[in-house]
């Protein structure tokens, strides 16, 4: 994970070594003292997968199929310097799949100043998540190779599941195209020479008690292909390019489908 001179992150050494099968879940040195958690909350962040999380044995897919998947994990230190666990595991390039079933608490333990295993406290009650306030923009790019069409199956909300057209957020100081630029290669190793937009639309779901959930302004662009393999990352569950054929059988996002006959990209 870490670079060759680069110091290791002491919470993901400690999450790793926690995951091999060691009850206590500490830092390797000082920078952050006191770190409690429990332990089957550690063994079920694992990815489904041949490697398991970090690489560290086999997933355990009986715990994580019964238990699902924490997309967050509080890991409180005594200096209060430790980000959640899930920020430092994106900071080390990790993903973790987004679910929210109620875990426990973790908190903090000293004795004689030093970390011990937690006990876990009663989960407070689940508050509603905040309605959305204003939509995002997002930029997307149609990559057409060969006669086949580049498409990515969305791990996370919204439409988690679909094959869609790979893109994301556009950051501030970006153009569309180097939005879609920067998106295309991070979710799928590719390199492409973005163009014009060709189509727009909003992407918006609620909850069940009709709270807007999520609201994004999805800009479609013309893309060329310039090198790259096919290489599922970031926040695709799967990418892979598809002829006019097999895009009829697959699980598609309707304006995926829309924009793709727009550019007829139909099967003769």
């Amino acid at each position: 994970m870490s670079g060759v001179g680069e110091q290791p992150d002491p919470v993901i050494e400690a999450l790793s070594r926690a995951i091999a099968g060691e009850r206590e879940f500490r830092p390797a040195d000082d920078s952050l003292e006191a770190l409690g958690a429990f332990q089957p909350i550690v063994e079920t962040l694992c990815q489904l997968g041949d490697d398991g999380f970090l690489d560290v044995g086999e997933p355990r897919r009986d715990e994580s199929t019964r238990l699902g998947y924490y997309d967050y994990v509080e890991v409180r230190a005594v200096h209060g310097s430790a980000h959640t666990l899930l920020e430092r595991a994106r900071e080390q390039g990790l993903e973790i799949p987004e679910a929210r079933p109620e875990p426990p608490s973790l908190v903090d333990v000293r004795e004689e100043g030093r970390a011990v295993d937690a006990e876990p406290e009663a989960a407070p009650a689940a508050s509603p998540a905040p309605e959305v306030e204003a939509p995002r923009v997002a930029a997307a790019a149609v990559v057409v190779h060969q006669g086949s069409v580049l498409l990515v199956r969305r791990a996370h909300p919204p439409r988690a599941g679909l094959w869609a057209i790979p893109g994301g957020m556009v950051k501030a100081g970006e153009s569309l195209q180097e939005a879609a630029e920067r998106e295309i290669h991070e979710e799928t190793g590719l390199t492409i020479r973005a163009g014009a937009p060709v189509h727009a639309f909003d992407l918006m779901e609620r909850d069940d008690q009709g709270r807007l959930r999520f609201h994004y302004v999805v800009v479609d662009l013309t893309a060329d292909y310039l090198e790259g393999e096919v290489v599922a990352a970031s926040d695709a569950a799967e990418a892979r390019w598809v002829t006019p054929a097999e895009l009829a059988d697959l699980p598609v996002d309707g304006e995926t489908r829309r924009i793709l006959r727009r550019q007829g990209f139909t099967a003769a």
